[in-house]
């Protein structure tokens, strides 16, 4: 039977045109043949096989779910085939018919539907507002009554009562990706169910108060997140899926996507994973092309970020494909890649970029499509998902991450008062200092700004106070960190340690490559690029290599020490990293209080004068 679909209010099951537009080149042609596929088999039955076992299952269950019911309303509305209705309505149904939509309450063996909203209430809330909104004009008078008690007993009562119980404690928190994800489900199914459902109107306005204060410190962060680029994918997702949809339902321009950091943050998770390579900071340093960026991009005229996110596309980048533990990314790429691009991107060199108030750092010799790369963490400790990983850094060259840090699994302990005894989140995980074999405490802040030394970018870090103390005290009378990038040819660490009392100090590097000792150095050699890492101290110092003790087995990381080979109040280490094979030496000395450095990278030589307190003289 062939139904009629009218324009819906929301976002994404809003755009019809698109879905029915193949054009646009091979990674548009992939997503409608993956829909038609996935469709197919979606109808046959309503339920799925989802790992079990594994940190917040019943979350990656609603992903799943959201999959299957977009993709069977975007197959709906492409053929008006009967049968994808139906399929719709069954997914619905089942979920009314779990026991549980909260992980958190299933392992507390708590039955009460109203016992909690957390993230999967929101993102099965965002499932139920698409499915209402694409097929409420062909609803029976029983398929409404169906669809509207299940959103009453599950989404609405577990808000009202939670709320009535203050335990929503996302409700209003300015950087928390929960407070998008849940009040943007419940934002989008009110929208949806405006007219039809009277608590609606109530609930859009407890929506606009508890993102107000999420996008307002978007706004204070440059368009930067304290969360890394994973959570601004995530809720990122949520947040604009809401926006855009209120938009589209009210017919005129939300009030937030005025502020300018919600324009810049199109930016943030590009600027921090050049060349689709993650680079940030936090739990999840993983990047993912969300097709809601496109949307984004199409609403402020930004043909630039077009460009970008398909060039990673056309790459065939991993951060392109699809996962099982995802959303409808091919119905959204469909729905929102705006097919006709406008606006060119111009090439821009010898960059470095500060997002304010967040304090976090990236230079490149050219952008986009650099050569040789370094995103820098300044900042406080004191953000959600953060590290103990003051002063760290990321290096890509060629498109491949050199110098990173080991990735983070969810476990029972990362979110628990045992969270920093894990390796990945304490200073000896990252690529940062050691003073008597400890790093940086919490809470902790470092002072820090760019600038660019004979034309080149650099970055001064000082974080004295964030090494804590010892036993007699704090630790050191002057620790600071200068990075410079040599254009194209190397990237320059500098180290500048005066201790309290005599100590051990060392610098520590972290990679995914294989890893050879070559004197005062080693070599790196990636799967597709390679580069030597050599050393200097203003003291004898001596280099270590092994496997960094990760807590999950997985690609091995090298960890590389350089470090004194005897007690000291101060040294001066000095790292340089030359991409390929080319010629890489390094010399630090202390002449007074005056810091001299020379670095041959390939055929240039760089020679550079500082401060005994890292400042260019």
């Amino acid at each position: 039977m062939k139904t009629t679909i009218r324009r819906p209010r929301l976002i994404l099951p809003g755009m019809p045109a698109r879905l029915h537009d193949a054009s646009g080149g091979t990674p548009i042609e992939q997503a409608f043949e993956m829909v038609k596929q996935n469709a197919d088999r979606y109808r046959q039955g309503t339920v799925f096989d989802y790992p079990t076992t594994t940190h917040n299952a019943h979350l990656i269950r609603a992903r799943l779910m959201q999959g299957r019911v977009v993709t069977l309303l975007a197959r709906w509305i492409q053929t008006g085939d009967a049968a994808y209705r139906r399929a719709v309505l069954a997914h619905v149904r089942q979920m009314d018919r779990w026991t549980h939509w909260s992980w958190i309450l299933w392992r507390a063996g708590n039955r009460n539907r109203d016992g909690i909203f957390d993230l999967s209430y929101g993102e099965n809330s965002t499932t139920l507002a698409f499915a209402w909104d694409a097929l409420q004009p062909t609803l029976s008078v029983a398929e409404r009554t169906m669809f509207l008690n299940l959103v009453r007993r599950w989404s609405w009562a577990a808000f009202a009562a939670r709320q009535k119980a203050g335990t929503n404690w996302w409700f209003g928190k300015r950087d928390c990706n929960w407070n998008t994800v849940c009040a943007g489900g419940l934002g989008m199914l009110a929208l949806a169910m405006m007219g039809d459902a009277p608590e609606a109107p109530g609930i859009l306005r407890q929506v606009e108060k508890s993102f107000r204060p999420y996008m307002q410190h978007l706004n204070e962060l440059d368009g930067g997140w304290p969360e890394g680029i994973g959570y601004w994918g995530y809720g990122m997702r949520y947040a604009f899926l809401y926006l855009l949809s209120w938009e589209q339902t009210m017919g005129r321009e939300h009030p937030l996507m005025r502020l300018p950091g919600v324009r810049k943050t199109l930016d943030f998770p590009l600027d921090f994973s050049p060349d689709g390579v993650p680079c940030s900071f936090g739990d999840v340093n993983r990047y993912g092309v969300n097709p809601f960026h496109y949307a984004l991009a199409e609403r402020f005229g930004r043909g630039d970020v077009v460009r970008r996110l398909d060039a990673l596309y056309a790459g065939g980048h991993p951060s392109t494909r699809q996962k099982q533990e995802s959303w409808p990314n091919a119905v959204e790429l469909l729905a929102f890649h705006p097919r006709r691009i406008r606006g060119r991107t111009p090439v821009q060199r010898n960059v470095v970029r500060r997002y304010r108030t967040l304090d976090w750092y990236w230079m490149a010799d050219r952008w986009p499509d650099p050569n040789l790369y370094v995103s820098i963490r300044g900042g406080t400790t004191e953000v959600p998902h953060g590290h103990l990983d003051l002063t760290s850094f990321h290096c890509v060259a060629g498109g491949e991450a050199l110098v990173t840090s080991p990735h983070v699994e969810y476990l029972d302990t990362t979110f628990s008062p045992r969270r920093w005894e894990i390796f990945e989140m304490t200073p000896g995980a990252n690529n940062v200092v050691m003073i008597n074999g400890v790093g940086i405490v919490r809470p902790s802040t470092v002072q820090s700004r760019a600038l660019k030394v004979k034309g080149c970018p650099a970055v001064r870090l000082e974080a004295t106070a964030a090494m804590g103390g010892m036993r007699d005290g704090r630790a050191a009378r002057f620790y600071g960190r200068f990075m410079m990038l040599l254009g194209a040819d190397a990237l320059l660490v500098l180290d500048h340690f005066e201790l309290m009392h005599f100590g051990r100090m060392e610098v520590r590097f972290h990679t995914p490559g294989a890893v050879t000792v070559r004197g005062a150095g080693v070599r790196i050699k990636g799967k597709r690029r390679q580069a030597s890492l050599v050393f200097d101290a203003t003291v004898p110092g001596v280099v270590r290599t092994g496997i960094a003790p990760t807590t999950s087995p997985g690609p091995d990381y090298q960890m590389v020490r350089w470090g004194t080979r005897d007690l000291h109040q101060g040294v001066t280490f000095a790292s340089l990293l030359v991409p390929g094979t080319g010629r890489a030496r390094v010399e630090v000395k202390a002449d007074g209080r005056r810091i001299r450095v020379m670095a041959v990278a390939g055929n240039r030589q760089y020679r550079m004068v500082f401060t005994d307190r890292l400042i260019p003289a």
